[in-house]
């Protein structure tokens, strides 16, 4: 499903919620602005966010695995090295969304 956000256009989302959905959400301007813009940025950034984590060697996170549960050495290990790498490319987005506020 994100692959349609991040396959299309920003312009073209914004012209297809304003101009083919139902009148209740095409007749509120800010919606029609708001809706495509974070929407593209949440299918982009959580496909930063998995390639972060991905990156993590498992190697890494086997010894907080043994001694905690999966969710515990999820947190403790592999949450703050995926969230560094995947920094970069998040800002990234962040700035280009915010840079496509014009449309």
């Amino acid at each position: 499903m994100w692959e349609v956000f991040r396959n299309t256009p920003l312009l073209v989302q914004i012209f297809f919620l304003t101009s083919r959905c139902p009148t209740s959400y095409s007749a509120q301007r800010f919606t029609g602005g708001w809706l495509p813009r974070s929407s593209v940025g949440g299918a982009y950034n959580v496909e930063n966010f998995r390639a972060g984590f991905e990156a993590v060697n498992r190697g890494t996170s086997s010894l907080p695995r043994a001694c905690f549960s999966r969710f515990a050495a999820f947190r403790q290990a592999a949450l703050p090295l995926g969230w560094r790498i995947a920094l970069p490319s998040v800002t990234n987005i962040l700035i280009s969304i915010s840079k496509n506020s014009s449309f």
